[in-house]
């Protein structure tokens, strides 16, 4: 009998420190969802963060060119899908890359459609937690602009 108190106590225990742990670790920085959206004049991507953690943002050109997030300590949801097929018009896919430790990040890579050219618009929704992309033809946010 005592040596399944002693169990029971163990288990009970080491589950407590368990989902302390987990809980830590879901209260850092955490990247829980990228969605994409697609309209018929852009294009967007957006992240659901748990609090306001923009990434830095860089574009890189050439024959296959790509918008690259770098979110710096933070940390991915488990269920966070590491490659998106979008087939748009602008966007083709979306790959999820995760660095550990000491310079631990998520990159996220949104690989471009190489024949057009972007406008390419970054916005923190803070009360959402969200930092969307928003892509768009060249010049389209100027001609939108324009209009009477």
């Amino acid at each position: 009998m005592k040596t399944l108190v002693g169990i029971l106590l163990f288990l009970c225990v080491s589950g407590m420190e368990i989902g302390l742990h987990r809980q830590s670790f879901a209260s850092g920085p955490l990247l829980k969802s990228i969605r994409f959206d697609k309209s018929t004049d852009a294009e967007k991507v957006l992240f659901e963060l748990n609090g306001f953690y923009p990434p830095e943002v860089f574009g890189l050109t050439g024959n296959q060119p790509r918008v690259v997030c770098d979110f710096k300590k933070v940390n991915p949801e488990r269920s966070l899908t590491k490659v998106l097929e979008t087939n748009g018009a602008f966007i083709l896919r979306i790959r999820v890359g995760i660095y550990p430790p000491p310079d631990s990040k998520i990159r996220v890579v949104l690989d471009l459609d190489p024949h057009k050219n972007y406008d390419i618009e970054q916005i923190f929704f803070q009360k959402d937690t969200t930092f969307t992309l928003i892509i768009r033809p060249e010049n389209a946010k100027k001609s939108l602009m324009e209009r009477p």
